[in-house]
């Protein structure tokens, strides 16, 4: 626990029963017992992992909570390790910083990986990481698909083509297509 001294009112000077020590009654001490700020992530945590578009950038949020406004502004250390997805051990760190009032902080990515809240300080507290404490971001991998071609026969030969496409990857999808009707322009949808 964090504690912050005042001084206020005088006194009489007295002896202390205890120690038997000469006190001067007209300093008075105080102490405010500040709670210490606690930290999580929001929205993401084991199992609900953070998507992230090739090329783009997602938003991560940390909660915090029960910081005391005496405290504040808070430090919040994120480590970020990329080892799975690159060859080779990449880590860095950042520091995130938290005004009185902040109950939710939000940071953007653009990588994917893990990210891990090591710590939380305020000017007099250390705080505590509560679980989740790591997000894990994941890169949606570019959609593909498969197309599959057939030609419509009929009595007086080839007519056209069909086609069957087969998407992989997440939703939406976004097909686009051009048809040509014997010598007519191509219309493209």
């Amino acid at each position: 626990m964090g504690w912050k001294c005042c001084f206020a009112r005088p006194g009489k000077s007295s002896e202390s029963p205890r120690t038997g020590v000469a006190v001067d009654s007209r300093t008075v001490r105080s102490l405010n017992v500040l709670s210490r700020p606690r930290v999580s992530f929001r929205q993401c945590g084991p199992g609900n992992p953070t998507s992230l578009l090739i090329g783009s950038e997602s938003s991560l949020v940390l909660g915090i909570d029960d910081g005391d406004h005496f405290d504040a502004p808070w430090t919040v250390h994120i480590a970020y390790d990329s080892s799975e997805n690159t060859v080779g051990v990449r880590q860095h760190y950042s520091t995130l910083q938290a005004e009185a009032n902040t109950r939710e902080l939000g940071f953007s990515v653009r990588a994917p990986g893990e990210y891990i809240i090591s710590s939380i300080k305020g000017k007099y507290c250390e705080g505590d990481v509560l679980s989740p404490d790591m997000c894990k971001v994941v890169q949606k991998p570019l959609p593909t698909a498969e197309i599959e071609w057939k030609r419509i026969h009929e009595c007086s030969g080839d007519t056209g083509v069909s086609a069957a496409l087969i998407l992989h990857g997440a939703p939406p999808f976004q097909v686009y297509y051009r048809t040509q009707r014997d010598t007519k322009v191509p219309v493209t949808s």
